[in-house]
């Protein structure tokens, strides 16, 4: 086989005898050789720099200063009587520089560098020899330990095989390890050399400087670093270990994650992973994950319990919420500590790891064994082929941040330790009450509930239906199993029908109700649950199980769809089949709200246990409200002679609260810390009332009785000294 010119000129340099570049043979001093146990391998204790040729996947040739190797006695010795072997090997295909690689080949060498690595999984410590890649990474990491073990051998012969690597650093990594010291020493980094901060076993400091105005940030442990092609452009991978919960125990999980290449200089400290040790506030840091490691740890204890609901935790949350991009796609995008937040909450939820690992298994971390100490298995001592390595893995989107690995799982009971609480998640899935979405929220944002009992006094409906009512409801949750129907878990349900006008108390009732028990409210929309006979079973069943497992009460809002009566239509009929048929088996509480009770079908009058009759408010009704809302939401104290006014306006609770909430934004024309006042309501209720008012307020005209704008000019006179134009109203 003939050899290109170019390669012939390369050639003619080797054998021309100058060995200017050659290096210094380390093992020129060495004495004694090496034997393996069966005396089959001989090792010199000295280093040996050889040239290796390739082309279409065969060596070619193998050189060594003047001497060359032809290829069938080349694959029988490959110079494996030299404990250490700088191979450098020439591709003749790519005609590309050789690539170089360390070979450790002496049973002593290999197992002294596989004790002093421990861990390390970027190359096998199992191969014969054991492969180091140029710049030496692996080298690099463990230089310090190598030193340290050449100075403190007590055996000669285990002294001059490590000694060899202590030589090999000296003399071929003196520039790289310059360079990266000046580098880190400044606090600065270049992506070529990015691979020496990242060494097994370091703690690093995971960061999302886009979630919020605040880094969000998470301790973890660097398991390893690479880099990788993907669509055609170099990334760089850490897999890092960290703390997990599976849904029923904790324990260590590995996690990967993706991120581009960068050019230039950056600060160490700005990159998206970096060490614990540039952190400028690591006390700080640490301080507060361990912190959060304990919510972590508490927060995940909750939502697997085997007792009794309530499992999950109620808490009040302001901030980032990621959810998945496609609930349907088996897939984490959306949730992944790097993904941008899918939107911004305010409001109550539940925290239950189990209940959401349950819907969405593609969450549930494999943990790694107790046991496993990284180590590689023994048998992996395979052929080896040197080009293997050079051959670029191409790396495609599916395969970025947010993987797990998939080793098998080992109990752990006992509590969390300081380390592993230091490397807790800083979020946990929970379920939001305002999106009605499952999704990841930051543990340090999270807050107690501020519960307010005595909202259900102010409740504007007879004090002898509120007795009852609430007597009732809290009879059931203290004695749910005492009464049940001949079939199991058939009727342990309570069930009420609330009906009246909009705006009379229905849904405020059921929050009310939740507030005094102290118990979270499930509140859906009947539009919300689909038109389908399937999607509407599905949605019912998901939530009457979320209801049970937290101990909720649920509100289905707007139910006229699945109560209205059945007609000859077997499409229109099935949606109101399915929920008769799962109202029955739903073991929790459930309020129903309709404005049309003349339409329910007769087959729900069995199945409600209590329906409760609403009607337009009162004046009086009307003025509490008015007081109550306007010092609670507004810190504003309206006179009683203000609310008895207000309280003349026909209007319902829901348009109160909106007429009230335009008055405290108008008033911050003022400046930000104004408080609302009368003047502000006045301003704002020409504007404020809507079409239900007016619609209310025809059925008076046609009785005789005020229109709206001569009430609300009458009532709006009486209090201002009739500087109100009755004209203001009109255009």
């Amino acid at each position: 086989m003939s050899s290109p010119a170019g390669f012939a000129a390369y050639q003619a340099v080797l054998s021309s005898g100058d060995k200017s570049n050659e290096p210094k043979d380390a093992g020129d001093t060495a004495k004694g050789n090496t034997k393996g146990e069966d005396g089959s391998h001989a090792f010199n204790s000295k280093f040996e720099d050889v040239k290796e040729i390739w082309q279409d996947g065969e060596i070619l040739a193998v050189t060594r200063s003047q001497n060359q190797y032809k290829r069938s006695q080349q694959s029988k010795k490959r110079f494996g009587e030299y404990s250490l072997l700088l191979r450098r090997v020439l591709d003749l295909n790519d005609r590309q520089k050789p690539k170089l690689q360390l070979e450790l080949q002496s049973d002593t060498l290999r197992r002294e560098f596989r004790r002093l690595a421990k861990g390390l999984m970027s190359i096998s410590l199992n191969h014969d020899p054991i492969v180091i890649y140029e710049p030496y990474r692996e080298l690099y990491y463990y230089r310090a330990q190598v030193q340290k073990a050449a100075a403190e051998a007590t055996d000669e012969e285990t002294r001059q095989e490590i000694q060899l690597l202590v030589d090999f650093e000296a003399q071929y990594m003196s520039h790289t390890i310059a360079t990266v010291t000046s580098l880190r020493d400044n606090g600065t980094i270049e992506f070529e050399w990015l691979w020496s901060l990242f060494a097994p076993g370091c703690d690093v400091v995971l960061q999302n400087t886009t979630a919020m105005a605040a880094v969000v940030e998470w301790p973890a442990v660097l398991k390893s670093y690479q880099v990788q092609v993907q669509d055609g452009v170099p990334m760089w991978v850490v897999a890092v270990t960290h703390t997990g919960f599976n849904g029923h125990k904790f324990g260590q999980v590995q996690s990967s994650f993706t991120f581009p290449s960068f050019s230039g200089t950056v600060d160490i400290a700005q990159l998206p992973v970096y060490p614990l040790a540039y952190c400028k506030h690591k006390s700080q840091l640490t301080e507060a994950a361990a912190a959060r490691g304990q919510k972590y740890e508490a927060y995940c204890v909750n939502s697997s319990k085997t007792s009794k609901p309530p499992i999950g935790t109620t808490m009040r949350y302001e901030g980032p919420f990621w959810t998945m991009r496609d609930e349907d796609e088996y897939s984490r995008r959306g949730c992944r500590l790097y993904d941008s937040p899918s939107d911004t909450i305010n409001g109550r939820l539940v925290i239950d790891a189990e209940g959401f690992l349950s819907q969405f298994p593609i969450f549930r971390d494999t943990l790694i064994p107790e046991a496993s100490t990284g180590d590689q298995d023994n048998s992996d001592d395979e052929p080896f082929n040197p080009m293997s390595f050079f051959r670029p893995r191409r790396l495609f989107r599916s395969d970025t941040a947010g993987s797990s690995n998939l080793l098998s799982p080992q109990l752990q009971s006992k509590p969390l330790s300081p380390d592993q609480l230091l490397t807790c998640p800083p979020f946990v899935p929970a379920f939001s009450f305002s999106s009605r979405r499952w999704g990841l929220v930051l543990i340090d944002k999270l807050e107690d509930v501020e519960w307010n009992p005595g909202v259900y006094e102010k409740l504007q409906i007879g004090n002898r239906i509120k007795t009852t009512l609430r007597g009732i409801v809290k009879g059931h949750c203290e004695h749910l199993t005492d009464f049940d129907d001949f079939i199991q878990d058939k009727g342990r349900g309570l069930v009420f029908l609330l009906h009246g006008p909009p705006g009379c108390g229905k849904t405020m009732t059921a929050e009310s109700i939740a507030e005094s028990l102290r118990k979270p409210l499930y509140n859906v929309n009947g539009g919300e649950l689909g038109t389908s006979a399937g999607s509407i079973q599905r949605g019912l069943e998901r939530a009457f199980g979320l209801v049970s497992r937290w101990d909720a009460i649920f509100l289905l809002d707007e139910a006229d769809a699945f109560l209205a009566r059945r007609g000859d239509s077997v499409e229109k009929n099935a949606p109101i089949s399915v929920f008769l048929r799962l109202l029955e088996y739903q073991a929790g509480i459930m309020f129903l709200t309709t404005n049309r009770l003349g339409d329910i079908d007769p087959a729900f009058h069995s199945r409600i246990h209590i329906s409760i009759p609403y009607s337009d408010l009162t004046d009086s009704q009307r003025a509490s409200i008015w007081r109550d809302l306007a010092r609670e939401k507004c810190a504003c104290t309206l006179s009683d002679a203000e609310a008895e006014l207000l309280g003349t306006l026909p209007v319902d609770g829901r348009t109160i609260k909106n007429v009230l909430r335009l008055a405290t934004l108008f008033a911050k024309t003022r400046g930000d810390e104004a408080d609302m006042t009368m003047s502000d309501i006045v301003e704002v209720l020409p504007l404020a009332v809507g079409d239900s008012t007016v619609a209310k307020l025809s059925a008076g005209q046609a009785k005789g009785e005020l229109s709206e704008k001569d009430a609300l000019s009458s009532a709006m006179g009486q209090f201002i000294g009739n500087s109100w134009p009755t004209n203001q109203l009109e255009g």
